[in-house]
């Protein structure tokens, strides 16, 4: 007797078949939604939403005034005005000038990251942001950071900071950084 010409056999089988059919869909599904998950905000369009806009495309400038919100991917900027350099049609970096400008990142791997300065400058291939004066990063409510310079890389959400808002030069005019680290519960 063939053991798989038995019906009960073959239902079994069937089921099996199914199962496996079914769980290879799945874990197919999760890489690709992991594949799409994974462009950074780099490779995502900018959106930006201003009162005003002169172009300046020789210069490869675009200067956006009042209420200006820029998006890309996770990223949020707000401020008064926001310069876009964009040589041969490339963003380089946006600078968002406000009193006080803002960023948010919502990524839904390392949570939320807010923060505020006289200005930010976004340099988007990098993905790295740079506030400067009066700089405050808060990362989800368990730290936040408080400084005249703070870089922060969005990519390894990793921060250096420093007192002072000076970036052109080595000045050690007095200046604090101070970080908060509130604890948490852990689930």
């Amino acid at each position: 007797m063939n053991p798989l010409r038995h019906p009960n056999q073959l239902l079994l089988l069937g089921r099996y078949s199914t199962l496996l059919l079914i769980s290879v869909m799945g874990i197919l599904s999760i890489f690709s939604m992991a594949s799409v998950n994974a462009q950074t905000n780099s490779q995502q369009p900018i959106t930006i939403q201003a009162n005003q806009l002169d172009t300046y495309d020789q210069q490869g400038e675009s200067h956006y005034q009042g209420e200006v919100v820029a998006r890309q991917g996770h990223l949020l900027l707000k401020g008064d005005t926001l310069v876009v350099y964009h040589p041969q049609r490339l963003i380089d970096r946006i600078v968002t000038d406000g009193q006080p400008a803002y960023f948010e990142m919502n990524d839904p791997e390392q949570g939320p990251v807010k923060g505020h300065a006289d200005r930010i400058v976004y340099y988007a291939n990098q993905e790295i942001a740079h506030l400067i004066g009066n700089a405050f990063v808060d990362r989800g409510q368990t730290q936040s950071i408080q400084a005249g310079l703070i870089i922060v890389d969005l990519t390894t959400m990793t921060l250096q900071a420093t007192g002072s808002s000076n970036t052109e030069s080595a000045d050690t005019s007095p200046g604090r950084v101070e970080m908060i680290f509130t604890p948490g519960t852990q689930d």
